[in-house]
């Protein structure tokens, strides 16, 4: 039972297109979810790193790290923000790697309340593949009734490494009200439509759109409360996460412990159902933000998982504005 639970994964992997890289914090990693979000925040700089362990029982399991870098800057009047992003990914039981290397620029813009940014992404992608350890339908010996890897593939086109480039857009607005600060974002992935297959074919990335909102409430001087949803769709791929998180205050004498905030998302998709549960306990210590999360598998696939889905951890520095404000005071005229 166990094998079948792992070759369904890996067909799961192969299949839904649409996933391309995801994290269940995709609020901590800015910069994989919106070019719009590069240097999107109060601070001279921001660094940011969210790794990802999932279904780690269905061995090798899946692997992902993002590492980002994004800085403001002004060229004359205007404010932009450029921003260095690198994923490293590992997938499944077929060895598939990929490492990625992206560059964003964005524009931001403050009109007292309202904040609009507009962000472009170019990233270069090397995937490579572990043939030795792929069995394609030709390699199931009937005698055996197993895959034999020694026997003919008849694929003499498959290639085990792939290079391309891949360019992303998106856009983001702000609004700040009395006790609300909402945020609306909109993204397309792979505008180019790359071409990205190991065999002599003219398979090529669909566009992948994302939509993320968010509304942090104050509700009173010590707690927020923060809700928010990630949207993305790909051809007939889509995925939901939805979720609120708790924030409060700390004030503690001498401390460096800033918050502490709780919160409750889930993942799930029309047409395929709720696939995750996903508890998030954060702290803010400093000037660091760090989260822990975990995706409780509640899908089909639970039985093989035995409920666990995905570990994820998020740390990310925002170093304090030194930003000059000039304040007028008025004075008598002689």
């Amino acid at each position: 039972m166990r094998v079948f639970w792992l070759l369904m994964a890996f067909f799961f992997s192969l299949n839904l297109k649409g996933q391309d890289i995801h994290f269940s914090q995709y609020y901590n990693s800015p910069l994989t979810l919106n070019p719009g979000f590069t240097g999107w925040y109060e601070g001279d700089f921001r660094v940011a790193n969210t790794y990802r362990s999932q279904w780690s029982r269905l061995d090798p399991g899946y692997i992902t790290n993002a590492f980002s870098f994004d800085k403001q800057f002004n060229i004359g009047a205007q404010q932009f923000s450029g921003g260095l992003l690198f994923v490293y990914d590992r997938s499944g039981i077929n060895y598939l790697k990929s490492a990625r290397a992206g560059l964003s620029l964005a524009w931001n813009k403050q009109f007292d309340i309202h904040s609009i940014t507009i962000g472009i992404q170019e990233n270069f992608i090397f995937k490579s593949i572990d043939r030795s350890k792929i069995t394609l339908p030709e390699q199931f010996n009937q005698n055996t009734g197993y895959f034999d890897p020694g026997m003919p593939n008849n694929e003499s086109v498959l290639d085990d490494k792939r290079t391309y480039g891949d360019f992303n857009a998106g856009i983001g607005y702000q609004l700040t009200l009395d006790r609300h600060t909402a945020k609306v974002g909109f993204a397309i992935f792979h505008l180019n439509k790359p071409k990205d297959t190991f065999f002599n074919t003219n398979n090529k990335l669909p566009w992948r759109k994302c939509v993320t909102l968010s509304d942090a409430f104050l509700l009173n001087d010590n707690i927020t409360l923060t809700g928010q949803l990630l949207f993305m769709e790909q051809v007939k791929a889509n995925e939901w996460v939805p979720g609120v998180t708790a924030t409060r205050k700390l004030d503690i004498e001498n401390s460096k412990f800033k918050e502490v905030s709780a919160g409750l998302y889930v993942r799930t998709s029309k047409g395929s159902g709720t696939d995750a549960i996903i508890p998030v306990l954060a702290v803010k210590y400093d000037l660091f933000d760090v989260a822990v999360s975990y995706d409780v598998n509640i899908s089909g696939l639970h039985t093989a998982t035995a409920s666990r889905g995905g570990f994820e951890i998020s740390v990310i520095y925002t170093a304090l504005s030194s930003k000059l404000f000039k304040i007028k005071i008025p004075c008598e005229r002689y």
